[in-house]
């Protein structure tokens, strides 16, 4: 996994840490104070971190009075498994509880949440899901109420080439979609109505998005907003934070109408987008677009090789017990 600032690999400490029941797994101050507030509000049964990034800013003021101040803030991603569904119909939404959060901790921290109820958890990595066990195999347990998660640890990524094929017909419909969609903003009808285009824009990246993290994690969240997605992105290349965070304000106004766009569609009638911040938009989405299938073509390649020595080992397997 990639990311842009000093990151705290959870693989690093996969299957190294012998897990009691009911404990913290981390000497993070702040982590621990999350876990703390899922454990009190969500039935908190587990809790893998997945990476952490740690970004630090420093200020300095010559003009009186002369201060320096030093500030840090971190991100994490963290996998759950929570004794009820954390998110119902009814109840707290995904954006909802990663503000929730990000308030607790003063601001310190962000944090996005992949989680699993523990009734779906246990249906799926019996089905033998391929994401779960990434996740016991790589990711780093910071809390347990009980180790019977990791009872279901494998090394065993299923490779089989009906899978490896799932994997990338799910890849090319997604980006399929996205290059059928940049196609529409090219009409005149688009450019006319730059909300129109922004929103159209906002699905290129999302469905963009979506392929990517099915094609690398074999995922598909259930929450799709637009910045949870591109931080999930994050982990397999650079470039979404180099394309919609560098720190200038052009940058940051196209990321805030982009992921504002379907709100505009909604509830606006008039807003300040012109068509020549919706034509930079385009160039930006082309890009992402061009770096996206990029590392889609390595881990395509990458794949395929996975599922030669897959298909290699189980050839051999069937000959042995034939003879």
């Amino acid at each position: 996994m990639k990311t842009t600032s000093t990151s705290e690999n959870a693989a690093t400490a996969a299957g190294k840490t012998t897990v009691q029941a009911s404990v913290l797994h981390t000497k993070d101050t702040l982590l621990k104070k999350i876990i703390a507030y899922l454990r009190l509000h969500h039935h908190l049964d587990a809790a893998f971190l997945i990476s952490k990034q740690t970004h630090s800013k420093e200020t300095r003021c010559y003009f009186p009075p002369r201060e320096t101040s030093l500030k840090r803030e971190y991100t994490y991603t963290l996998f759950l498994i929570t004794a009820k569904p954390l998110y119902t119909g009814n109840g707290t939404n995904p954006a909802q509880l990663m503000d929730a959060l990000y308030n607790h901790t003063q601001n310190r921290a962000k944090v996005y949440l992949i989680a699993y109820s523990a009734t779906e958890f246990e249906a799926k990595i019996t089905c033998g899901n391929n994401f779960l066990k990434h996740i016991l195999n790589y990711s780093r347990c910071v809390y347990t109420v009980t180790d019977k998660w990791l009872h279901f640890k494998s090394n065993k990524i299923n490779r089989h080439e009906q899978i490896v094929d799932k994997i990338t017909r799910h890849w090319e419909t997604r980006i399929e979609r996205a290059n059928y969609l940049m196609e529409i903003t090219g009409c005149v009808g688009t450019y006319d109505n730059p909300i129109a285009h922004f929103e159209v824009l906002q699905n290129v990246l999302r469905q963009s998005c979506l392929g990517l993290i099915y094609l690398f994690w074999e995922y598909k969240p259930s929450y799709a907003a637009l910045p949870y997605l591109l931080h999930l992105c994050s982990h397999f290349g650079d470039f979404p934070k180099q394309l919609f965070h560098n720190n200038t304000y052009e940058n940051h106004l196209l990321y805030h109408h982009l992921i504002k766009a379907d709100q505009y569609m909604k509830f606006k009638v008039n807003t300040p987008l012109s068509l020549e911040q919706a034509n930079k938009a385009w160039k930006k989405c082309q890009t992402f677009l061009m770096e996206s299938q990029n590392i889609a073509d390595q881990q395509l390649l990458l794949l395929e090789k996975e599922r030669e020595r897959y298909m290699d080992r189980l050839f051999n397997r069937k000959n042995q017990q034939s003879i």
